[in-house]
């Protein structure tokens, strides 16, 4: 059975407005796992200038807000398709070495 997960490893911020630490970016890591093998990959994710209404402070932050942010934007969707790409090429390779047995 194959599943997905991600997190949130750091996020970069930037002072706005009158506002500190905005959220810029996000670095994402992202992983495919089948039984007992994972396979990840990480991408800076950029994130789009916040509604000062609703503005959540840093500290108030949690992974699920920043996931959720995130999991609509192109960049996201596309690590899916990047980590299964980048998955099926490892065990196609790796497939093809073989060890000489005595």
């Amino acid at each position: 059975m194959t599943t997905y997960s991600s997190y949130i490893d750091r996020i970069k911020v930037k002072q706005e407005e009158n506002y500190s630490d905005v959220c810029e970016s996000a670095y994402v890591v992202f992983t495919r796992t089948d039984d007992d093998t994972n396979f990840s990959i990480g991408k800076d994710i950029a994130l789009s200038v916040p509604n000062f209404d609703n503005f959540i402070q840093f500290n108030d932050l949690t992974q699920a807000q920043v996931i959720q942010w995130i999991e609509s934007t192109q960049e996201y969707l596309d690590m899916k398709e990047s980590v299964d790409t980048s998955y099926t090429n490892y065990f196609e390779e790796k497939n093809k070495i073989k060890t000489l047995v005595n």
